[in-house]
């Protein structure tokens, strides 16, 4: 009989690395794609903060704006009195009636 000599299994030691450098790509291209994801949420949360803050400040705007409309109406209607519109008239800008004869009416013609 013929002596049978054991030959242990080979490994490709030339495969492994790639293996392990194709493990490497990936983990970097998922923590790439986790920390852009993560950044991207982080953005939108701040960007509604923002939009929020802004919101804020022009429904106070708009609150002002409001009671200063609702002043400036009370004033238009105090002001519309008869007895205002005479003081105003005689004392801060000098009317007085017109006198006779300053009046002229001019009787349409059709």
């Amino acid at each position: 009989m013929a002596t049978v000599h054991y030959r242990p299994p080979t490994i490709d030691v030339a495969r492994r690395p790639k293996r392990r450098r194709r493990l490497y790509v990936w983990a970097v291209v998922v923590t790439f794609g986790v920390l852009l994801l993560a950044f991207l949420y982080l953005w939108q949360c701040v960007s509604i903060l923002e939009l929020n803050y802004e919101v804020a400040r022009l429904q106070r705007e708009l609150d002002e704006a409001y009671q200063e409309k609702v002043t400036l109406k009370a004033d238009l209607y105090r002001r519309r009195s008869m007895a205002e519109i005479d003081e105003v008239a005689h004392e801060k800008l000098g009317l007085r009636p017109p006198a006779p004869g300053q009046v002229i009416i001019i009787e349409d013609g059709s």
